[in-house]
């Protein structure tokens, strides 16, 4: 099973329906609310985001008011809200081919969505959160897709790569595509790979299409350092400098399915699956020769590699048993398990920002050392009724902490804002 199909069958599993439940005066005063309120902006579609029902702290004959109040409101009214209930940096050296190439921006590139003037999102803190967590968002967004780069945040929902203001929570533009796929941000470009591997790139600022070079079926997509992109069409390997033009190319041992630059820019670490076979390969990116290579026999499968001053990140499995290694060196000999059990299917897939790596899911909000892998930081991730909570893609912008929430008891979700302790510096 591919990367993408895990993201997919993710997004599945976690489709539950809502129970029925008896009409209430708070639904009605919702709904005439959301009448009055101005529509926001989903891609060509304008849809209001009506709160989510069963979490309003209203008592009754309040509630019975706000509905006289909003009927003769000409326009939207403040709802206070709560999450839970009560009970609760070398670039390659020259050398190797060195082309040009230029590309042209797919037509279906061309729709991207202006930038919205709706009001800012509530921020709404989440209870018990961890970490002062406060949701700024309320978008959904695909697993693992959050990254920070350029002054913004960028993530993927259904359909559409978007652009996140990380002071408002306002998506200020998006671009249609078709992609479950963590974006990569290098200088003043967001790319992300769709399927059928088509490559797409976009401006930073505007998300306008950029010209994309002619490299194949794109199935990986790594940042290195100093502006450089390294791309995988199945078993090659093509690293584009930063202007965009192809600097190098040089073929892997085998299919490859995931990549990463140490942040040195010295080593390219790439994982190859290969009929039930995974092995994790290092290539000097300044020849395209391979160093060495590993394996370990409990890896059948890997992915969402994450390269460090001490080893390698990855993951292993699938959905829910998904589970985080590290191996330090680069070395699967010596891999050890960061997670263990069900804990959050890709939410817990590894991310590397401000100098540190983090670990989320649904237990534990973690940080850890880039090293030696020791935990610098923990905290319990909250439960609401027993249903447990997710936070995970832990990204970095303007100096400050973003992640992935996902409360599925209250059919909450979003972006939240988190402030890390000190020992999370990297």
């Amino acid at each position: 099973m591919t990367i993408e199909e895990e993201r997919l069958s993710e997004m599945l599993h976690r489709l539950t329906p809502e129970p029925p439940r008896a009409i209430t005066v708070e639904d009605v005063a919702i709904r005439i609310a959301n009448q009055a309120a101005s529509p926001r902006v989903h891609g060509d579609t304008a849809v209001l985001r009506i709160p989510n029902r069963g979490r309003l702290r209203w008592a009754p004959a309040l509630a019975a008011a706000s509905v006289v109040a909003v009927v003769g409101a000409s326009a939207g009214i403040g709802v206070a809200l709560t999450s839970h209930s009560s009970n609760k940096p070398n670039p390659p050296a020259n050398g190797g081919a060195v082309s040009s190439a230029t590309g042209t921006a797919s037509p279906s590139d061309t729709a991207t969505t202006p930038v919205s003037t709706h009001p800012p999102e509530p921020r709404i803190p989440i209870a018990n959160g961890m970490w002062g967590a406060v949701l700024i968002d309320h978008d959904s967004f695909s697993s693992d897709t959050l990254v920070g780069g350029a002054g913004s945040l960028y993530a993927v929902t259904d359909g559409a790569l978007v652009r996140i203001d990380p002071s408002s929570g306002n998506i200020l533009q998006q671009v249609s595509v078709q992609t479950t796929a963590r974006p990569v941000v290098v200088g003043n470009t967001v790319w992300v790979a769709g399927p059928g591997g088509n490559a797409h790139a976009y401006s930073a600022t505007t998300l306008a299409p950029v010209a994309v070079p002619a490299v194949g079926a794109v199935t990986a997509l790594a940042a290195g350092p100093n502006g450089y992109l390294f791309m995988a069409s199945g078993s090659g390997i093509t690293i584009l400098d930063p202007s965009g033009s192809i600097l190098r190319r040089f073929n892997a041992a085998g299919q490859v399915s995931s990549m990463a630059v140490s942040p040195d820019g010295g080593t390219l670490y790439v994982g190859v699956n290969d009929h039930g076979y995974f092995s994790l390969e290092r290539y000097n990116p300044a020849t395209g020769a391979q160093m060495s290579g590993s394996a370990n026999p409990g890896l059948s499968t890997g992915g969402n590699l994450v390269a460090t001053s001490g080893g390698v990140w990855g993951t292993i499995g699938t959905a829910m048993t998904l589970r985080v290694w590290f191996a330090p060196g680069g070395d699967m000999g010596k891999l050890r398990f960061v997670t263990s059990g069900a804990n959050g299917a890709m939410d817990s897939a590894p991310a590397y920002a401000n100098g540190v790596v983090w670990v989320g899911g649904i237990r534990t909000l973690q940080c850890l050392d880039p090293s030696s892998g020791q935990v610098l930081g923990s905290t319990s991730i909250p439960a609401d009724g027993g249903v447990p909570e997710h936070f995970g893609s832990v990204a970095y912008t303007n100096g400050h902490a973003f992640a992935l929430y996902q409360d599925q008891r209250a059919q909450l979700e979003g972006v939240a804002a988190v402030t890390p302790p000190s020992s999370c510096a990297g």
